[in-house]
């Protein structure tokens, strides 16, 4: 569902899902002031289409209760655009 929100919202990041998931791994986060709970992560790359030199993805981090009423987290992409 998040790779169809992606594709669709946000096209010109079709083709290029590896560069999101280096960027979820390797670059830092930075929290938003507002909404506390949601993180930006962003990393530059030299062979993205120009204009863009970074890909940005926007992570919500948040917990579950489980079938065992045991709190586990439940992270989700909101979305991943180029800059």
């Amino acid at each position: 569902e998040r790779w169809e929100h992606i594709h669709k919202r946000h096209p010109e990041m079709i083709g290029y899902e590896e560069h999101m998931l280096k960027t979820l791994r390797s670059s830092r986060r930075k929290q938003q002031p507002l909404e506390t709970d949601i993180f930006k992560y962003s990393s530059s790359y030299d062979n993205l289409p120009a204009p863009h030199t970074q890909v940005i993805v926007v992570v919500k981090l948040g917990e579950q209760i489980n079938e065992q009423g045991k709190v586990e987290p439940n992270n989700f992409v909101l979305t991943a655009y180029m800059k």
